[in-house]
C-alpha cells in the first residue's frame, strides 16, 4: 500500500507512527521529507528511494 503525506515546507517528519494489520505499532523519527520509503513491519524502513524534483 502507498500513502503519501503532504508536508508543506517541512523538511522533516517529526514522527510517524505505523498502525500494523496485525495490531503492533511501530514509531519512527525524525525521517526526511522527499523520498519513498519501503517498511517492513517490525523492521522499519527497509529501502528509501529519492523523489524526483518538482518541476
Amino acid at each position: 500500500m502507498r500513502l503519501h503525506f503532504g508536508l508543506g515546507a517541512a523538511s522533516t517528519m517529526d514522527e510517524v507512527e505505523i498502525r500494523w494489520p496485525s495490531g503492533t505499532t511501530e514509531t519512527l523519527r525524525g525521517v526526511p521529507a522527499d523520498f519513498i520509503y519501503a517498511l517492513v513491519e517490525g523492521s522499519g524502513i527497509q529501502e528509501k528511494l529519492a523523489l524526483p524534483p518538482l518541476k
